[in-house]
């Protein structure tokens, strides 16, 4: 379904039009609708709002800024370090960060374990001698990632990526205007409502309009719960892709 389709239908729904139903209450109530859907298309698969997200590498840059709801859900973080390999980076806990002793003191020797934390700093030279390209590492401070490795950033087109979880963006009036598809994502930092939700969120979003209202419900509005079970449904249908295909020893009836 498309935007424009889209609030024909929920006005259509509820007997209404531009005037009655504003554009703008008619994207406030949508938007509510979407995040309760999307809500329970999580709890379905926990992968199906996985966002991309690359940037460059910046020469001696370790502190890169993304939106924050793309931090809130970090999977993983890959680096082309070298730039040309990629890299596998580990989250780490600034909090923990200590120097490393090739003779480690006792535990309870207080002089000790302050000196290594004090000393554990962030500029150029330190992080460079502590951390390893091998096994570099990352940390999420505010809305920034900052990155922990081996050897000083170096250049690199595209050398920077984030794998995430994130919700469809909120929808806006001047989507309410569009011939494109809802299902058709509309920036790369985030995902879009399956096709198979559309009407299920058109309800939804009718039911709404009608409570806030004082409207009773019609009929559809009252089978929302039905709609739900059946959008559920379709987006429950296995990917043949990842199925796992068991292997059954062949039966040459020896055993038997």
């Amino acid at each position: 379904m498309n935007y424009l389709n889209y609030a024909s239908f929920v006005r259509k729904l509820t007997g209404t039009d531009s005037t009655s139903f504003t554009n703008e209450d008619l994207v406030l109530l949508t938007n509510i609708a979407k995040d309760d859907i999307a809500e329970v298309i999580v709890q379905l698969n926990e992968n199906f709002f996985n966002v991309t997200s690359t940037t460059d590498l910046v020469a001696a840059q370790r502190e890169y800024p993304f939106p924050n709801d793309l931090l809130r859900s970090v999977k993983t973080i890959e680096a082309q370090l070298d730039g040309t390999n990629w890299r596998r980076l580990k989250e780490f806990d600034l909090n923990s960060y200590t120097l490393t002793q090739e003779n480690p003191p006792k535990p309870y020797n207080n002089r000790n374990a302050d000196g290594a934390k004090s000393q554990a700093t962030t500029d150029e030279t330190t992080i460079t001698e502590q951390f390893s390209d091998d096994t570099p590492m990352y940390e999420i401070d505010d809305r920034a990632l900052v990155l922990y490795t081996g050897s000083t950033i170096i250049d690199v087109t595209g050398g920077l990526k984030l794998k995430c979880m994130t919700y469809p963006r909120n929808y806006i009036t001047a989507d309410l205007s569009s011939t494109t598809d809802m299902s058709v994502r509309q920036v790369d930092t985030s995902t879009y409502m399956p096709r198979p939700s559309h009407l299920t969120m058109a309800i939804r979003t009718s039911i709404l309009f009608k409570q806030s209202n004082n409207i009773p419900l019609e009929d559809l509005d009252k089978f929302y719960e039905v709609e739900l079970e059946k959008m559920k449904a379709k987006l429950k249908k296995p990917n043949l892709d990842s199925v796992v295909q068991p292997k059954v020893p062949r039966q040459l009836g020896y055993n038997y």
